[in-house]
């Protein structure tokens, strides 16, 4: 019962208790609400600018823009340049030049020259070898379409035999 009195009729610090809470919520609920306001005020202007920029956005925008453009143009120029270059390497193995032409006969001439001396000799050494190991018979070769060979033929009967003494 008492408490139910004290709810119904509270007493004066209950009373100021309240009143201060009160009070202190009222001031919180107004602080959020200016905060928000400031807030939305805040993000207008962020719009204001970016639909309106000021002079010096404008400047910088314009400067950022003219930097990217030249940047822009410097690298399809080296593109250029680099398809340019290319193309002409390309014409010079394509058609090349009279030096080029000359050098490079000779450098097939020299190559030639090397490979029908290094023939050379390795037929002479080849020579020499069979003179060496058939002195008594000069090589013939095989009858076409036999297996074994023709008499006469390579190798000769006595091959590996040794001598018949």
């Amino acid at each position: 019962w008492q408490q139910r009195q004290q709810q119904m009729h509270p007493s004066t610090d209950e009373m100021e208790k309240r009143r201060k809470d009160y009070e202190q919520r009222r001031q919180d609920y107004e602080q959020q609400q200016k905060q928000w306001a400031e807030q939305q005020q805040q993000a207008w202007q962020q719009r204001q600018q970016q639909m309106h920029p000021s002079a010096e956005e404008m400047e910088k925008r314009r400067k950022d823009y003219e930097q990217r453009r030249q940047d822009y143009e410097q690298q399809q120029r080296q593109w250029a340049e680099q398809q340019q270059e290319a193309w002409q390497q390309r014409q010079q193995q394509m058609h090349p030049s009279a030096e080029e032409m000359e050098k490079r006969r000779k450098d097939y001439a020299q190559r030639r020259q090397d490979r029908e001396q290094r023939q050379k000799q390795w037929a002479e050494q080849q020579q020499k070898l069979w003179q060496q190991h058939h002195k008594r018979q000069p090589m013939q070769p095989y009858a076409l379409n036999h297996r074994r060979p023709a008499p006469g033929a390579y190798p000769p009967p006595w091959y590996n035999r040794g001598p018949r003494w």
